[in-house]
């Protein structure tokens, strides 16, 4: 957000209106937004410090572990996915985990040869 408000920065002298404030969004991301969509992955990333462990999971994968253990389901928001994270990282041993969306675009001529294998490790993007 810091190097959005510094391109967006105002260089007049009389100053701007536009303010940045921290809040919550409307309609925030959701897992279920991403089911049966095979370009979508959940990256869980460890963010222990210096560590570069994570993982990704599909969405569908994602829902079914959070419903078996009994911590959440499709309804689960995707900036509160981290948290629900309870083991420790096997690299740092630390519980502090982050998690994202990955989105692979479809249209390009990497997704179009190598598919679902985009997202094993060593494919190019």
């Amino acid at each position: 957000m810091r190097q959005v408000q510094a391109l967006w920065r105002c260089q007049r002298v009389e100053g701007c209106g536009l303010d940045f404030h921290k809040e919550k969004p409307l309609n925030p991301l959701i897992l279920g937004q991403f089911v049966g969509r095979p370009n979508v992955r959940v990256r869980v990333r460890c963010r222990g410090d210096r560590c570069k462990f994570h993982r990704l999971w599909r969405i569908e994968e994602m829902i079914a572990g959070l419903e078996k253990r009994g911590q959440g389901g499709a309804r689960t928001e995707v900036d509160g996915l981290g948290a629900k994270m309870t083991t420790p990282c096997p690299m740092c041993k630390r519980v502090n985990w982050g998690a994202e969306i990955l989105w692979v675009n479809t249209d390009t001529m990497g997704w179009k040869a190598r598919g679902e294998r985009s997202f094993e490790p060593g494919a190019p993007g």
